[in-house]
């Protein structure tokens, strides 16, 4: 559990930032270039670890799939909406859609009451400015984002009841993520031209934002029940919305209260998931 957690802190600081600063050529970019730093460190891990099997490619096209998936429609959303507007719709929908998946009885309340909470801290918070069209679309592509996400939490568990180790799924599972990151780098470069990154911080964002959440989310994945998972994670827009406030980007609003509701609700159902069902 403390493995999602410190993964959801790191991902929902970086969402912030990208969110406030990042267009949509910056933010394509910064996917091509943190999942080809994610697959080459976790390949070369991999590859230095003395007996460990890698993935076969007919069981790992399913979460390259779903990894494409989500971490694309997530970074291109925060071009269009801040950063804990896209956390907080991603969020909201990953416990639902978690139930939905495995069906734990007791869960569909709470997973429910996160919903609520977090559509109602998303509307509050995105009416500080953000257009309907932006809202639209980037509201459409974190949901997305959160359905998909449900889905590698569920796909990451079936893998590793496989025997595969959290290193061996990592490695496995970004390739598709940065070959479709890199076509669209391409065609927005062919149509607005090279963007003026500074690589330095690109590359630190990407170690901080991408390659250490993800191998620690991993990690948690693989020894947190889906629905668990996905409650922890819907503390991402208290997060993001925090690093918002402290860069002097929001002010502290009824959001905020919102937003200490879904960390509330996400305990209950982290509780609730984590407790073993009557057979």
């Amino acid at each position: 559990m403390l493995f999602v957690l410190a993964a959801t802190v790191l991902q929902g600081t970086v969402a912030a930032l990208l969110g406030e600063s990042g267009s949509l050529g910056e933010n394509l970019w910064y996917t091509l270039v943190a999942f080809l730093l994610a697959a080459g460190l976790a390949n070369l891990r991999l590859a230095t670890t003395p007996g460990t099997r890698s993935v076969p490619l007919r069981e790992a096209v399913p979460i390259n799939l779903l990894t494409a998936l989500v971490f694309l429609s997530f970074y291109v959303s925060l071009a269009f909406v801040p950063g804990s507007v896209t956390t907080g719709i991603e969020t909201a929908l990953g416990p639902l859609a978690a139930w939905v998946l495995t069906r734990r009885k007791g869960n569909l309340w709470l997973a429910l009451a996160v919903l609520g909470a977090g559509v109602a801290f998303c509307l509050v918070r995105s009416a500080s400015g953000t257009t309907l069209v932006d809202l639209a679309v980037g509201g459409a592509l974190a949901a997305v984002a959160g359905v998909g996400a449900a889905g590698i939490a569920t796909e990451s568990v079936r893998l590793s009841g496989l025997g595969h180790s959290p290193s061996a799924i990592l490695a496995s599972r970004y390739h598709l993520t940065y070959l479709l990151a890199a076509v669209g780098v391409a065609w927005h470069w062919a149509g607005n031209g090279a963007p003026t990154l500074d690589w330095p911080h690109l590359i630190v964002l990407s170690l901080v934002g991408v390659v250490a959440p993800l191998w620690l989310l991993q990690i948690g994945l693989t020894r947190t029940s889906p629905v668990a998972a996905m409650a922890i994670m819907s503390t991402l827009p208290v997060i993001s919305y925090v690093t918002e406030v402290i860069q002097g980007s929001v002010q502290v609003t009824w959001s905020l209260l919102l937003a200490a509701a879904v960390v509330v609700l996400a305990f209950f159902a982290n509780r609730s998931a984590s407790r073993p069902t009557a057979h």
